[in-house]
């Protein structure tokens, strides 16, 4: 195997709060026919090259040579692989709105090394801070252009996809020109801009407090048009008064009415009835982006009311806020809303729905990524859900990878929580923690999953655990039992590496803040090209923690190996790896289970026992066990899990005192006498037909392509020779690492399920 890079396998961690040094993003190319990605992305999977055995984990592979050499996304099980980058102008430029186009081409292969079945797929999201996403899209096969609008200065882009290829990426950015600028005490007020401007128009607004008429109680008029600040909220403010809020949306704006980077304090309405101090959209769907709402009351909506339509607030703040009959923070009634990446915290007063309070006919809204937090009310101290009295219709609420903490009742009987009344409400990834009462109600009624609710409650992979918070803002420390303890089919592509393959619970997962994986990838290598790495595999393991990988680069090695009791996983790295000892290649005697895993070796030359189990039960996968005594014994209630294995040629007995599953098994007189190998699920007990086994070629034999270590070819053995072990492996376990033609099944033995596993038909595709 030849490769153009010495360190085959890359998972870097970027900062990911600015976009990658020395990347010009105003007008910029990558062909991938060099390794600039990995270092001018903000996130991405792991990167292999061509000949490693991947992880059972999304990754990204170049694809190709010359011309044509590409990065190719494949997935793994319900996860896509993902690459995001964050795109500026540049930092003197920081809080400028950029505009630009971000083309690419896409390409579904189908080759020797991916296939169409099922079809690929490739998907893009845009997010001004890589929280608060914008909703996927697709892309097809041929050049694409995606548009760039950011009012941020900055804009990430996430692609995620499945057998799928990109290239020839190119970028181009520039800044978007004000067509007004609005400045203190200027005599231009916003609301003169507004009425002044056009279609498409942006006016800025500089830095500086602006307060009285034309500065409060701003309508857009209806027109799609971007209105926001240079320097952001902390330095731009909309002081309201009695009787005045900062905006109203009633005249049906849209998604391209955008409202950005303003502070809007002091809004005050008095009387029960009255909606939304700080900002009231009545029928209208705006994009409020990066805006903080303080200090503000109604009765209804004391930071922000929404009545109807289809408004979307990111990356938002809404503290400190009052109501007097119903949501603090937010009132929501009617309307589709969405609300991501916000945080509502400290809200207060007699009303029900302390952060926020959802209710109406027709009410589909959407919380994501979320912080709710420290709000107090009479009922529903974090949220309330309700449907509308007398209407019995739907109020459909879903709440995806929120934090809600801290909120407190006024009075007993309630959640202080999620209270959820008689609405549909869909609770997933989030943490519900240290609230008054309990953490949702009612008990039972709410579609809760995966989640970490304190008090435990019902639903699939919930979780009662202190969530071990880092700091203030609710991002997990190291040890968490909230990451990588999300819904496994959603998406973590967003997440830095190492992710673990796998979403955060709370309102960081899936986004470029959340938490990385404690998992390490540890190298093994006795000849030392691979820099960084352990000469031995027992050294790697005394340093491994429970999670790591170690990966095996190819050669002998001559050592008698211990988990420890350690949760870790030991696999070679590219061609099978040889384990061989004086006594036993590995051996388990500390109480080692299922997430102890050793995988893809062959096994040989031991006096003893390739394997030695005491009172163990590790994972022993896809090995090839021949030329030892015994190939796997067991003793003290040992219980491995043996499956697609070869275990052959081992004179005294193939397995002692255990069982294997979907694997070759040489019928000795001990194993068909005592281990009754006949009643074992998927086995078979004929010649695995190896290569050249007096040469130590332990690979499959097969007229469709077997993979030949000596020259580092591809050769098909003479006509109708197949292995029976081919295609035999546990039918759930995951065949697209081998090559195409493998049958859409594992194969036994050290080289199923990787590059080097031999084939059973010819490829073809569509």
């Amino acid at each position: 195997m030849t490769t153009s890079k010495t360190v085959l396998i890359v998972a870097i961690a970027l900062a990911l709060a600015l976009p990658a040094a020395g990347a010009n993003w105003t007008n910029y190319s990558d062909d991938f026919s060099g390794f600039r990605v990995e270092t001018d992305c903000a996130v991405h999977s792991t990167f292999y090259e061509t000949g490693v055995n991947p992880l059972p984990e999304p990754y990204l592979q170049y694809h190709g040579n010359g011309a044509a050499r590409g990065l190719l996304f494949m997935g793994c099980g319900d996860q896509p692989a993902g690459l995001g980058y964050c795109l500026s102008y540049d930092a003197a430029q920081s809080r400028r709105m950029i505009v630009g186009t971000f083309t690419l081409d896409v390409a579904f292969p189908c080759d020797s090394q991916v296939g169409q079945n099922p079809p690929g797929a490739l998907y893009y999201a845009t997010s001004h801070d890589g929280v608060a996403w914008s909703p996927r899209q697709s892309l097809w096969s041929g050049r694409q252009s995606i548009p760039i609008r950011s009012t941020e200065g900055t804009c990430y882009i996430l692609f995620t996809g499945d057998r799928v290829k990109i290239d020839n990426v190119k970028v181009t950015l520039s800044i978007a020109p004000a067509a007004i600028t609005v400045r203190p005490n200027s005599g231009t007020t916003i609301q003169q801009a507004i009425d002044s401007a056009r279609t498409g128009d942006i006016i800025e607004v500089t830095a500086g407090t602006y307060t009285g008429s034309g500065n409060w109680d701003i309508d857009f008029r209806g027109k799609r048009i971007t209105v926001r600040s240079t320097n952001g909220p902390q330095s731009t403010t909309i002081v309201c008064g009695s009787g005045h809020r900062g905006f109203y949306f009633h005249q049906g704006e849209t998604s391209d009415s955008v409202l950005s980077g303003f502070t809007i304090r002091g809004g005050r309405f008095s009387g029960s009835n009255t909606l939304g101090g700080g900002i009231y959209c009545e029928e209208a769907g705006p994009t409020i982006v990066n805006c903080v709402v303080e200090e503000c009351s109604a009765g209804l909506g004391g930071g922000i009311a929404c009545l109807g339509g289809r408004p979307a607030l990111l990356s938002c703040t809404i503290q400190n806020c009052s109501a007097t009959s119903a949501g603090s923070g937010v009132y929501l009634f009617d309307t589709e809303a969405t609300l991501a990446g916000c945080t509502i915290s400290s809200n207060s007063g007699s009303a029900r729905g302390g952060g926020a309070y959802c209710s109406g006919v027709s009410l589909d809204t959407t919380f994501s990524n979320c912080v709710i937090a420290n709000n107090r009310a009479v009922a529903g101290g974090g949220i309330l859900a309700e449907r509308f009295t007398g209407w019995g219709q739907q109020c459909r609420l879903s709440i995806a990878n929120c934090t809600i903490l801290e909120n407190r009742l006024t009075s007993t009987g309630s959640a202080g929580g999620v209270d959820a009344g008689d609405a549909d409400v869909a609770i997933r990834n989030s943490i519900i923690w240290n609230n008054d009462g309990t953490g949702v109600a009612p008990f039972f009624a709410v579609d809760v999953s995966y989640s970490n609710v304190q008090g435990d409650y019902w639903g699939e992979g919930n979780v009662s655990a202190d969530p071990e918070f880092a700091d203030s803002d609710c991002h997990l420390s190291d040890g968490s039992p909230c990451i990588d303890a999300g819904d496994p089919s959603s998406p973590a592509a967003g997440e830095p590496s190492p992710n673990g393959g796998r979403i955060d619970m709370g309102a960081f997962g899936g986004t470029v803040e959340a938490a990385k994986s404690p998992r390490s990838i540890l190298h093994v290598d006795n000849t030392r090209i691979q820099p960084g790495s352990y000469a031995t595999i027992q050294e790697a393991i005394d340093r491994a923690r429970d999670g790591d990988i170690i990966l095996v680069w190819p050669g002998v090695y001559e050592e008698e190996i211990s988990f420890q009791g350690k949760a870790i996983t030991v696999q070679s790295a590219a061609d099978a790896a040889v384990l061989t000892g004086p006594n036993h290649a590995c051996s388990f005697y500390m109480g080692e289970g299922a997430g102890s895993v050793l995988k893809n070796f062959v096994i040989t030359g031991c006096s003893e026992s390739g394997i030695f189990c005491n009172g163990a039960s590790p994972t022993l996968k896809n090995l090839t066990i021949v030329k030892n005594a015994i190939g796997i014994e067991g003793f003290g209630g040992a219980s491995p899990d043996v499956r697609n294995c070869i275990v052959w040629g081992n004179p005294r007995a193939a397995l002692f005192e255990v069982q294997a599953k979907y694997s070759c098994i040489e019928p000795t007189s001990w194993d068909v006498q005592v281990n009754n190998i006949k009643a074992m699920i998927g086995n078979v007990s004929s010649d695995p037909l190896f290569a050249d086994p007096s040469n130590g070629d332990y690979h499959l034999k097969s007229y469709y392509g077997r993979y030949n270590p000596r020259s580092d070819t591809w050769v098909k053995d003479s006509q109708k020779i197949l292995s029976p072990c081919i295609d035999k492996g546990d039918p759930s376990d995951d065949a697209r690492n081998e090559p195409r033609g493998n049958g859409d099944r594992i194969n036994m033995g050290a080289y199923g399920g990787t590059r080097y596993a031999s084939k059973s038909g010819e490829a073809t595709c569509p």
